[in-house]
């Protein structure tokens, strides 16, 4: 449940939250606003799970996000090797268990 508390200053107004609920809502934002996404950047610290799926990092010269691609999108996209530079699609999502955003691909062609 969402409150609000006044610390003495009428023009600044505090959530109290849960961590769950603070999460929910932020994953809710990111999937409204950043569902149709072409990011643009070099293949970094790929590795495949047991399951299929592969995990990297999307960077360019400032910056980085930790990326998913996802078996069933994998198996019709070409390979996927660090150093590639590469045009993904797809969505910004929120792991809610760890509170950690990701890229989570679509599929990606090479840049």
């Amino acid at each position: 449940m969402i409150a609000t508390e006044n610390f003495g200053r009428s023009n600044l107004q505090v959530w109290t939250v849960q961590v769950s609920e603070l999460n929910q809502e932020v994953r809710s934002l990111l999937r409204h606003h950043y569902s149709d996404i072409k990011l643009i950047g070099e293949v970094s610290g790929a590795t495949r799970s047991y399951a299929g799926h592969f995990y990297f990092k999307l960077k360019d010269s400032e910056s980085e996000i930790d990326c998913a691609l996802f078996r069933r999108d994998a198996q019709h996209s070409p390979p996927l090797t660090d150093g590639a530079q590469i045009v993904a699609e797809g969505s910004v999502g929120l792991y809610l268990q760890r509170g950690n955003y990701q890229f989570v691909l679509r599929g990606f062609r090479p840049a």
